[in-house]
């Protein structure tokens, strides 16, 4: 392997994707507010929307969606569903 495919692949970035959990138990402002502290980790979350309406928790990340889950988890709600939208 070349030196510069080697360069490549330490610095190969994982590709972003876009997940929707589903969250029932989030039911009011103070619950997304837990939730988007518990996941917007500054490396590998882009983007987290949270519709409180629908009880979804749109991420945008380079993270895989069971890490992300689980940081739903720790802080106390079950996520019901995990849809990918967008790789």
């Amino acid at each position: 392997m070349g030196k510069l495919n080697i360069i490549n692949a330490i610095f190969k970035r994982r590709k972003s994707m876009k997940i929707k959990f589903l969250v029932p138990s989030m039911s009011c402002s103070g619950c997304a507010e837990t939730i988007k502290n518990s996941i917007n980790n500054p490396r590998g979350i882009n983007k987290v929307v949270i519709n409180l309406e629908s009880k979804e928790v749109l991420v945008d990340s380079e993270l895989p969606p069971e890490e992300i889950e689980k940081s739903i988890e720790e802080v106390g709600y079950e996520v019901t569903k995990r849809e990918i939208l967008e790789k």
